[in-house]
């Protein structure tokens, strides 16, 4: 499904705590389907990496779930297309600015919620592209505080919770 005639030999490099969009197509049970956004959780990706850790991210609560705040919408940002719609006199431009916008007014007030359990490796190629030029999802990252929470959360559900000390 996701496999292409000629793999691409560079990818592009994800931070951790960067936020994509994930096509995760048909699963079984309660494993997420279809598209979700996802947090990068990868520490160190190279343009080398094929793959990438991430956690997806649902607007359900749950005991396990981390909370990370309305997230997926960024008033800064929104003001920023605005403001480019009032310099503009490219319908066409117009036109994508308020393809984004709309996208993203409608996550204004929706908590989102890190889904810790469904940790996953994807392939890079099923990291969705961006909806046009003006998408501003490849800028969003998540705070040092909210990664710090998620890592935590990471500890508790896979490991037995006690940090181990490396050996130098």
């Amino acid at each position: 499904m996701y496999e292409t005639i000629v793999k691409p030999t560079n990818f592009k490099r994800y931070a951790r705590g960067c936020i994509v969009k994930v096509k995760f197509g048909v699963n079984i049970g309660s494993e997420f389907s279809g598209d979700h956004f996802a947090i990068v959780v990868s520490k160190k990706d190279t343009m080398k990496n094929t793959v990438l850790h991430v956690i997806p991210i649902t607007s359900k609560a749950h005991i396990k779930n981390v909370e990370i705040g309305s997230i997926l919408y960024n008033e800064n940002e929104l003001i920023k297309l605005f403001q480019q719609i009032e310099l503009s006199n490219d319908k066409k431009e117009i036109k994508k600015i308020n393809q984004c916008m709309k996208y993203y007014q409608n996550r204004k007030n929706k908590i989102s919620y890190a889904c810790v359990d469904h940790l996953k490796t994807i392939s890079k190629l099923s990291i969705l592209k961006p909806i046009n030029e003006f998408d501003y999802l490849p800028n969003l990252r998540c705070s040092q505080e909210i990664m710090k929470q998620i890592d935590e959360a990471i500890i508790n559900e896979y490991t037995d919770g006690v940090k181990k000390v490396r050996a130098k």
